[in-house]
């Protein structure tokens, strides 16, 4: 059957979201003394930052806030709250920079050969909010057929329902859609659901 979508996950695939991702321990490095170590902190961190990913109503930096207020650090709190809004502004600035070589050249590709390309992301911020504060910047969301965001739709991948949201909203079959993604749980889960999936900077 002819292949009509490509469903992807987006940072690590078409872009480096490490810059992203090392906000917040960032912040803890130059604020602390003896800041725990980069695993330390995620695992601490993680629970908030999940909440973050499946909750419109409540955004990364709240996250991070609830996060510093466990360790009975809340004099950092505006602190952080400037720092996040200059990290922001300077990622939205470098945006561009950080598409990988080749990225958009194989994206109008696909336009052009009307394959749709749609992106599911977990974000902590929504589809729209992200098409804005980096996609938009990096001159990527015109090849988009779709973004969706877990923070839109309250699941992460892998989960099944993630999958069928995506399939149901642009009426797409399981055999016509291939699965990018790099992550082994989402690979997994993507090939458990039935999508043909592509291992891509799978390390």
């Amino acid at each position: 059957m002819k292949t009509r979508a490509i469903l992807s996950d987006a940072g690590g695939i078409l872009f480096d979201d490490h810059p992203a991702k090392l906000k917040e321990y960032s912040f803890l490095s130059q604020n602390l003394d003896q800041a725990p170590s980069y695993r330390e902190f995620m695992d601490a961190y993680h629970s908030h930052k999940q909440k973050a990913q499946t909750n419109p109503d409540y955004s990364k930096n709240q996250a991070f806030l609830e996060y510093l207020t466990s360790l009975g650090l809340e004099r950092l709190r505006e602190d952080f709250l400037k720092y996040s809004r200059d990290y922001d502004l300077k990622l939205k600035e470098q945006a561009s920079e950080l598409v990988f070589p080749g990225t958009r050249e194989t994206l109008r590709e696909l336009k052009n050969k009307s394959i749709e390309f749609i992106v599911l992301t977990d974000a902590t911020r929504s589809a729209r909010q992200s098409i804005e504060d980096f996609y938009q910047p990096a001159g990527l969301s015109e090849y988009f057929t779709d973004i969706i965001a877990s923070s839109d739709i309250g699941v992460k991948k892998p989960n099944p329902l993630f999958f069928q949201y995506a399939l149901d909203k642009h009426k797409l079959k399981v055999e016509e859609s291939f699965f990018v993604a790099h992550d082994w749980d989402e690979i997994k889960g993507g090939h458990d659901f039935g999508l043909k999936v592509v291992a891509y900077r799978y390390k």
